[in-house]
């Protein structure tokens, strides 16, 4: 499997939403609020949607907010807990 640095996948996921290409993104989840993971999710086809406020999410800088194109469901996910881009592994370099 290829590797790819998380900020190049972000930047990547920039430019296949901005060119309304849906990718594909999996991910460990994680919820802060109940300090409990509900494991590792792929969501096929999503694309990047807006960060809210920091007043509404202070988190938000640290996560990636998704729209799944398949489910139409808004979902949100950790950053640093991201596991793949498009079949290429995330390498926290």
């Amino acid at each position: 499997m290829n590797t790819i640095s998380l900020q190049e996948a972000v930047a990547a996921m920039r430019r296949d939403t901005a060119n309304g290409k849906p990718f594909e993104i999996k991910f460990l989840s994680y919820s802060l609020g109940r300090k409990k993971s509900g494991g590792i999710k792929l969501i096929p086809k999503c694309l990047l949607r807006a960060v809210p406020p920091l007043n509404k999410d202070g988190y938000g800088h640290e996560k990636l907010y998704l729209f799944d194109t398949n489910s139409h469901e808004n979902r949100q996910c950790w950053q640093v807990l991201i596991l793949s881009y498009n079949g290429q592994q995330i390498s926290l370099r």
